[in-house]
Formats: structure tokens, C-alpha cells, sequence
């Protein structure tokens, strides 16, 4: 290299260097100013869902996520945002929990068929049939005792979860919860939520005992 383009040569390193040190504060800054924005939305949504339904309304901080809870037609329930995994890999999910009477040690575990499911199954592990075609292709269901879910996944139910999408389901010591894939923030779609878990607390009530 000539000694003249020396200088050059450095000169350009270092423009390109001082480049970074502006570019990267302002990627940053861009980062959380969206991040800001979606918690903004979400939260926004999930105050006007909670007046709407009468129910009360904690904001999650600047970077937390809202909860909703409340007696919703003589359910206890509970609105908030469940994160598996974290940073690339993290997973948001809507999460439902519902105070339910049911029977001591009844529990029921449904989630959507996977690669998971099929090897558990593939593996002798249990699946309980409900008698509703589409729900049953489409969910691996384990139940203690296996005639609560029978009981309980009725026609209504099975269409909820169907309709809404419903990752999964889960009933252990009187607590319910289900899981909506993302951060949901429509009002007809958190109502249905909503509906889906009333209506399987309603039928296990019926069958407590």
C-alpha cells in the first residue's frame, strides 16, 4: 500500500467506527421505543376490556404486561401474559385462570397435538377420547379420573377451544388456566376467552363431587 493512503485508510476506519458508536445507540433506542409502543397497546386494550367487563385492571410498569381479574358471571378469574423461554426464543402467550370447584384430585391436562403428543401417544401415554372428531385429532388429553374429561369436554366446550384456538388447557387443585398463542388485545376475542373458561368451570361444577 502506498504510504499516501495510509492516512486514508484510517481516516475511513475511523468515520466507519464513529458510524457504529451513532448507529448502534440509535437501533437501541428504536428496539425499546417499539417495545414501548406494544406494551402501550396492550395495555390500553386489556383497561378498556376491564371496564367493559367490570372487572379490575393493573398496569405491568412501563415494561410489564397488564393483568385483568374479577368475578366474570360467578367465576373468579384472572387476565394476564405468560413468556416461555426468553430473547429470540421467548414464546408470549394469553393466559386465562379461573377459580373452579371440582372433585379432590381431579386434574386434566389438554394441549394441541404435536410432535410431543404424537410420541407420547406413539409411547402408550394416555389420550382420552371425548367423541368430538375434530377435538380429538387436534388435542392430546390426559384426565385423572379418565371419565372427567368425557364429562367435562362437552360439545360446548370442544367448540370453544376449537374455534379460539386454544393452545392448551389445564385443570390441577381447583385452578384452571388456558393458553391463547400471543399476546391477544381484541375485545370479541378476549370475551370468548373469557366465555371458554365460564363455560368449563360451569361443567365442572356440575360434575364436582
Amino acid at each position: 500500500m502506498p504510504d499516501w493512503m495510509i492516512p486514508l485508510v484510517f481516516l475511513a476506519a475511523v468515520c466507519g467506527a464513529l458510524g457504529m458508536i451513532v448507529a448502534v445507540p440509535g437501533f437501541i433506542v428504536g428496539v425499546v421505543f417499539l417495545i414501548l409502543r406494544g406494551h402501550q397497546q396492550v395495555n390500553t386494550a386489556w383497561e378498556a376490556f376491564a371496564r367493559s367487563t367490570r372487572m379490575t385492571f393493573n398496569s405491568g410498569g412501563t415494561l410489564g404486561y397488564p393483568k385483568v381479574s374479577g368475578d366474570y358471571q360467578g367465576t373468579l378469574v384472572a387476565l394476564s401474559v405468560y413468556v416461555s423461554g426468553s430473547g429470540r426464543h421467548a414464546t408470549y402467550y394469553t393466559q386465562l385462570t379461573a377459580a373452579v370447584k371440582t372433585a379432590a384430585g381431579n386434574s386434566l391436562s389438554v394441549y394441541r397435538e404435536g410432535v410431543v403428543g404424537w410420541l407420547d401417544k406413539a409411547l402408550g401415554g394416555q389420550d382420552v377420547q371425548v367423541g368430538n372428531e375434530a377435538f380429538d385429532l387436534g388435542y392430546v388429553v390426559k384426565s385423572q379420573p379418565p371419565d372427567l374429561a368425557q364429562r367435562t369436554l362437552n360439545s360446548a366446550v370442544c367448540g370453544a377451544m376449537l374455534e379460539l384456538g386454544v393452545r392448551s388447557m389445564s385443570l390441577k387443585e381447583g385452578r384452571l388456566q388456558l393458553y391463547l398463542l400471543g399476546v391477544e388485545t381484541k375485545q370479541e376475542t378476549l370475551t370468548a376467552f373469557l366465555e371458554a373458561a365460564r363455560i368449563v368451570a360451569d361443567s365442572l361444577t356440575i360434575w364436582a363431587g
